[in-house]
C-alpha cells in the first residue's frame, strides 16, 4: 500500500482485536437491575463488542449515556425461563443494513428445565433473568 492510501474505520479499528478483550469497561457499567413489573432497567455505560461476522471485523466501543429500561415478555403458565439481556452491534460493511449498536432482551424458551438462549454473533451478554 501506499503511503498516502486512505484507511476505512473498520481498518484503523482491527488492532483493538489484539490487545482488548470484549465485557463491560466498569463494574457498574450496563448493569442490569429488577425494575418495575416486567421490567429490567440497564444503566449507562460503555462495553466493547468484537465483530464476530467476519475476522475482517474490528472490537466496537460502544456507549449508552442513559438508563434504558426493557420490558420482558409475561410468564409462561406452569414452565420457567431463562431470558438474556444483551448489547450487539451491527455492521452493514460486514452483513445486513443497519450500522448500529442496541441493548435488547431475547426471551427464553420455556422449560422444565430452561437454559438461556444462545449468544447471537457480535453480541456480549449482560445479564441472565429468570
Amino acid at each position: 500500500m501506499a503511503d498516502d492510501a486512505a484507511y476505512g474505520a473498520d481498518e484503523l479499528a482491527r488492532p483493538y482485536r489484539d490487545i482488548l478483550g470484549e465485557g463491560v469497561v466498569g463494574a457498574n457499567d450496563l448493569k442490569v437491575t429488577a425494575g418495575a413489573g416486567l421490567t429490567v432497567n440497564v444503566a449507562a455505560g460503555a462495553c466493547w463488542i468484537k465483530g464476530d461476522v467476519s475476522t475482517l471485523q474490528p472490537l466496537y466501543r460502544c456507549i449508552s449515556d442513559g438508563v434504558k429500561t426493557l420490558t420482558l415478555a409475561g410468564a409462561h403458565a406452569s414452565l420457567a425461563r431463562i431470558d438474556l439481556v444483551v448489547a450487539d452491534v451491527r455492521d452493514s460493511a460486514f452483513s445486513g443494513s443497519n450500522k448500529d449498536w442496541r441493548i435488547y432482551a431475547i426471551t427464553g424458551t420455556p422449560d422444565a428445565a430452561p437454559v438461556a438462549p444462545a449468544l447471537p454473533a457480535s453480541a456480549i451478554a449482560l445479564a441472565t433473568v429468570p
